[in-house]
């Protein structure tokens, strides 16, 4: 039995039959004893990210998998997909899914597409305004938890990073910028390049997850796990802490945080890191890279938004809200 609720058109449909006849033959999982030819098994496509389709598995009897799918430009996101299943097996069990088998080449692969297969990570997403004081809380000690292990290698630099995305990101906007965003890049570009040799010089790299917004974190039981690892890397802790929200916030992704609550944030997490017995920094070192970290990533979200709120009711809805959160912070009318 193949259930395609969610797959609404033709396409789809075909994809997770396949998905479930690889499943049925061992080819999805190899290493995985193969299932019963004729087991009940449960296909549903979950949702569609900003790079990755995300597929379920569900067998009547056995455990539940996620089968992540680049559904646009795979020749750039499939080699992608080895990152990630580094990251993955870097992290700790029970923050994230553990990788179960990949196939990156689409002519090889079971189901004629590039994949990752992964366990399935129970919970459900919930949305930033939905957050209490509590979920901050359980997030921070997570992060610590994430955080645990320095990592000896490096992302690249900041000046790296940053510097080409601030020089391109202005060639993007529509024609005249009719939402005014040219200042805020400029804005942003001078605050992330003053706050280059403060990052670079971070007493600690750990792997980061690199996109812990709302939409990436699951719950059940009031306890937190992490999906999506596709930007998982070494880095700067303080890039995750910023990304989940704070004063710049808009849609689905970032919890509107007061500057209270913020402070709180950051406390709870420098407490799990005394827990753990690792470096615990300064809360006024980790609080100013974030606020550049947080400049970087609103500041690219906001051209991605941008880019397709002419075609999308939900960024054009978004747009607004996040120019004039970040132009808030930066000090930009």
């Amino acid at each position: 039995m193949i259930s395609t609720a969610a797959a609404t058109d033709a396409e789809h449909a075909a994809l997770g039959h396949r998905l479930a006849e690889a499943w049925r033959c061992g080819a999805l999982v190899p290493a995985a004893p193969a299932p019963d030819p004729a087991a009940v098994v449960h296909v549903t496509r979950m949702g569609r990210g900003e790079s990755f389709e995300a597929w379920e598995i569900r067998p009547e009897a056995g455990p539940v998998l996620t089968v992540r799918i680049p559904w646009q430009d795979e020749a750039l996101h499939a080699p992608a997909m080895a990152g990630e299943v580094l990251a993955l097996e870097r992290t700790p069990e029970g923050l994230g899914p553990q990788p179960l088998a990949l196939h990156e080449d689409a002519a090889r692969s079971p189901i004629g597409r590039p994949c990752l297969v992964t366990t399935h990570m129970p919970g459900r997403i919930l949305a930033p305004e939905a957050w209490t004081p509590a979920h901050l809380r359980a997030h921070a000690r997570r992060l610590a938890e994430l955080h645990r292990t320095d990592e000896p290698w490096r992302a690249p630099s900041w000046a790296e990073e940053t510097g080409a995305l601030f020089a391109q990101w202005p060639a993007q906007l529509a024609p005249g910028d009719p939402h005014g965003l040219a200042p805020l890049i400029a804005a942003a570009g001078q605050e992330c390049a003053a706050a280059a040799e403060e990052i670079d010089a971070a007493p600690r790299w750990t792997l980061c997850h690199g996109d812990l917004c709302a939409t990436n974190i699951v719950w059940e039981d009031g306890r937190c796990a992490y999906i999506d690892f596709e930007w998982a890397m070494a880095d700067d802790p303080a890039r995750d802490l910023a990304i989940i929200g704070g004063p710049v916030h808009a849609g689905p992704w970032y919890v509107p945080m007061t500057e209270e609550q913020v402070a709180g944030f950051v406390q709870e997490y420098r407490a799990r890191c005394t827990e753990l017995g690792g470096l615990v920094e300064e809360t006024s070192a980790l609080r100013s890279r974030m606020r550049a970290w947080t400049a970087y990533e609103r500041t690219a979200m906001l051209v991605h938004v941008a880019g397709r709120a002419e075609h999308s009711a939900l960024h054009a809805r978004v747009l607004p809200q996040l120019r004039g959160t970040l132009a808030a912070m930066l000090g930009v009318a």
